[in-house]
């Protein structure tokens, strides 16, 4: 059954058709699994700055796999999240493949605020702690004719991301994102 699809995948963070739910994933991260080698947008040596541009690659890396659910690959996705982020994203694509469901459109990044930043220490990554606002009001997911799937998504608009990036080497990869619905940013 198809969750409905707020990133985030921000990018959407799908929820049971009929029955709205939220993504929470909870991620101790002591040391992250290595992903496959990639240039990355989040070059930057400042953390946050870097964080803040890994974090609008990977709502753009959702968009454009639930935008084409059949072609998204782990491969791809494991470029831009990680551990419980990653899992969410892949179950969320199968979900869209199962119901023959796909995003139309898509979500954009308003605002990004970086609360923490956290150097590694012995095993554990280096990480960044921010909220993002993110709008999907140009965005809806359609069944395989163009129908809307989701008739009344459009309620919240925005989204309320909390987001937790870990640096895998040289990547900064979302680990776990939070979404909740709001009436503004």
């Amino acid at each position: 059954m198809l969750v409905a699809l707020g990133i985030g995948a921000c990018s959407g963070p799908p929820a049971t058709q009929g029955t709205q739910t939220s993504s929470s994933t909870t991620a101790t991260v002591p040391a992250v699994t290595p992903s496959s080698a990639s240039p990355s947008p989040s070059a930057s040596t400042d953390p946050a700055t870097a964080a803040k541009a890994a974090y609008v690659a990977y709502v753009q890396a959702v968009d454009r796999a639930y935008g084409n659910p059949e072609k998204a690959t782990r491969t791809q996705l494991s470029q831009v999240a990680t551990n419980g982020a990653l899992t969410f994203l892949l179950s969320q694509l199968d979900a869209l493949r199962k119901d023959k469901v796909h995003q139309k459109g898509s979500a954009t990044v308003q605002k990004m605020t970086v609360k923490s930043v956290s150097p590694a220490s012995g095993q554990r990554s280096a990480q960044v702690f921010m909220n993002a606002c993110v709008d999907f009001s140009h965005s809806t997911y359609v069944d395989a004719q163009g129908k809307p799937y989701f008739p009344g998504e459009k309620d919240y608009q925005l989204s309320k991301a909390t987001v937790n990036l870990v640096h895998d080497h040289g990547d900064w990869l979302v680990a776990d994102e939070t979404n909740a619905p709001v009436r503004s940013c």
